[in-house]
């Protein structure tokens, strides 16, 4: 199981700068509310991978290591594929474009969790809920990642001492059961500790949000431009347009691939130096 470190989250969001780190917060949410649209209004293969070559351009803009955006969106896209499967008999069409939707609304979510420090993400959450839920959220947010951790610990330490094995499937699943039941029961005991600790402290409703407002940037036309086209493709505008998308999809996913690998090669030559 993939580990991830909060810690690597707030860094990526707070330290790094790029092109979307540039863009305001309201303006990179308005992006991703725009690419979800986009997905839940798309049936066709080719225009959802058209969309997943975007939502990948959106995740390299924010010039997170390739590893992090990947494990992140590995968990939703598994969570995914047992849907897909359970719609194999119908044909290919329809589990390939759950699979695809899944994919492209993580890479757009993890392009904005990765460039935008989660206190002006949740202070916008803030003006459209109640103080108590937008706190809520914020801190579900926080726990999402810890017990993610946890769960990585718990299931490599399950794996080492022989917890699952493939050539006893019963025996196995009896144990990853168990580690699920642990990892709730964890999880409870976590969020009323933090909640005691708030308590304690003097926490009242809305005073863990800091409230920053942006104005408008240059820097959010690139994003916002980028979601739109692709939301007018999904309404159908590629009919107008004078080319097919399918060579355009090859093309985009093609250029993706490359990047991603010469950035890793980059990487790699680095740290061999």
């Amino acid at each position: 199981m993939t580990r991830f470190d909060l810690g690597r989250i707030d860094y990526h969001a707070t330290q790094r700068r790029s092109l979307m780190h540039a863009a305001s917060p309201q303006a990179k949410l308005a992006a991703l509310a725009l690419l979800v649209a986009s997905v839940v209004v798309s049936t066709r293969v080719e225009v959802l991978g058209l969309l997943a070559a975007g939502a990948l351009f959106l995740a390299l803009a924010s010039r997170a290591p390739i590893r992090d955006p990947a494990s992140l969106a590995l968990f939703p896209v598994l969570m995914a594929s047992l849907l897909a499967l359970s719609q194999i008999r119908g044909g290919w069409t329809l589990p390939v474009l759950i699979m695809l939707k899944v994919l492209t609304v993580s890479l757009g979510t993890l392009s904005v969790v990765l460039c935008t420090p989660y206190h002006e993400i949740f202070h916008l959450v803030n003006h459209c809920l109640p103080a108590l839920l937008a706190d809520s959220l914020l801190m579900a947010y926080r726990a999402f990642f810890i017990l993610l951790d946890r769960a990585g610990r718990v299931w490599a330490t399950l794996t080492l001492r022989g917890g699952w094995q493939a050539a006893h499937p019963v025996r196995s699943l009896r144990n990853a059961a168990n580690v699920l039941g642990l990892l709730v029961v964890d999880a409870a005991d976590r969020v009323q500790n933090i909640y005691d600790v708030m308590r304690v402290r003097g926490y009242r409703a809305g005073t863990i949000q800091r409230h920053v407002w942006v104005g408008w940037r240059p820097w959010n036309i690139p994003p916002l431009g980028l979601t739109s086209v692709m939301l007018f493709v999904s309404l159908g505008g590629e009919n107008l347009l004078p080319f097919t998308l399918q060579p355009v999809t090859a093309g985009l996913l093609t250029a993706g691939a490359l990047l991603l690998w010469l950035r890793q090669e980059a990487r790699w030559n680095r740290s061999s130096a």
